[in-house]
């Protein structure tokens, strides 16, 4: 069975692309720095530590005490999350329509020849997963 979350509000996103950029743990100050140089964002240390006791009780984040520091990681890969968050809005939108979801992607506009040899290769082998 696959694993199934709640969808994360902005908020709670920009937080988490934070923490799996990451390859290490990383503590609070080092969060709020990143999502201010990277995302621009001017929260309050506060605004931050809201954030994450609602990441790690909807199970998307824990953290390990190192002294009086907690450093946070991820219990949910993004890979996870987002082809989880792609299948629903898929199925939302586009109603499980390649046609309605290739339409709405190409807005009429031209494809070059690469990306339409990429987009072949992938549709020839979307079955063979399964086998």
């Amino acid at each position: 069975m696959k694993p199934s979350f709640e969808r994360l509000p902005d908020a709670e996103y920009d937080v988490m692309d934070i923490i799996w950029q990451s390859e290490q743990p990383l503590k609070t100050s080092a969060i709020l720095s990143r999502l201010h140089e990277e995302q621009g964002k001017d929260w309050n240390i506060s605004t931050l530590q809201s954030l994450l006791t609602r990441l790690q009780q909807r199970g998307y984040i824990d953290f390990k005490n190192e002294g009086r520091l907690k450093l946070y990681y991820p219990l949910i890969d993004r890979h996870s999350y987002t082809r989880q968050e792609t299948q629903s809005f898929f199925s939302r939108f586009h109603r499980n329509s390649y046609k309605s979801l290739f339409a709405a992607l190409t807005g009429g506009r031209k494809i070059s020849r690469e990306s339409l040899d990429e987009l072949s290769e992938i549709v020839r082998n979307a079955g063979k997963e399964d086998d």
